[in-house]
């Protein structure tokens, strides 16, 4: 069989176990492997169950001179994007390769996207963190306990109309300044998501922002010491 697909353009390595086919993988990348379910090595489908089990993205097409209902449904199960009675017809055999290859070779196109917006999402979230970090001079040393800490975080709240905000607005815009989300504050205060958020696009209309990193903008610009004129 291998001489016939070489001649319908396919370059082809065959084994004869299911040990050759792991050593010739170790050295080699294969767009497809077209496996026999009876080979050595291959009977309970061990070597495809072992494919899974190290995340390899190779499609494998299965030949069976024996199918079966509960072999078909395992082969499928396992990932083998297809399942041929021998002896197959060369030119349908090549056929179902080539799909194979063109699945295999969109899987790993889809599976390295994947992977670079995991890792974009993780650089945003980083990034997000960072510019929602309040800066130093809005937290102080002191027992966190102290009733007064949201005044010593936030130095002459009076320059920010705080007294428009209630006691339960104050207490989230403590938590806004330590760059904390609704989750957390809801969390930290005892109450729904929905109620935080409630609070939070009122203390936005209050002191007229529209985004926590503009308020944190504003908490520094206007809690910040004057400069003296030069």
């Amino acid at each position: 069989m291998g001489d016939a697909l070489r001649a319908m353009g396919f370059d082809v390595e065959c084994v004869c176990t299911a040990n050759e086919a792991r050593d010739a993988m170790r050295s080699h990348d294969y767009d497809v492997l077209l496996l026999d379910i009876n080979m050595p090595g291959n009977e309970q489908l061990q070597f495809v169950r072992g494919l899974s089990h190290d995340g390899r993205i190779v499609p494998v097409v299965l030949l069976t001179g024996y199918p079966s209902m509960d072999s078909a449904v395992e082969a499928m199960r396992l990932g083998v994007v297809d399942y041929v009675v021998k002896p197959p017809k060369i030119p349908e055999l090549c056929d179902r390769l080539n799909r194979a290859i063109i699945r295999g070779a969109a899987l790993r196109v889809l599976t390295t996207a994947e992977q670079r917006v995991a890792e974009l999402s993780d650089w945003i979230d980083s990034l997000k963190n960072a510019l929602l970090t309040p800066p130093p001079s809005l937290v102080p040393e002191g027992d966190p306990s102290d009733d007064s800490l949201t005044e010593r975080r936030l130095p002459s709240l009076e320059r920010l109309d705080l007294h428009q905000l209630s006691a339960r607005e104050r207490e989230v815009l403590d938590d806004l300044a330590k760059g904390r989300q609704a989750q957390e504050i809801a969390a930290n205060l005892g109450v729904s998501v929905s109620t935080v958020r409630t609070h939070i696009r009122s203390i936005f209309v209050k002191l007229k922002v529209n985004s926590q990193l503009a308020l944190l903008a504003k908490l520094v610009s206007e809690t910040s010491p004057s400069q003296p004129p030069k």
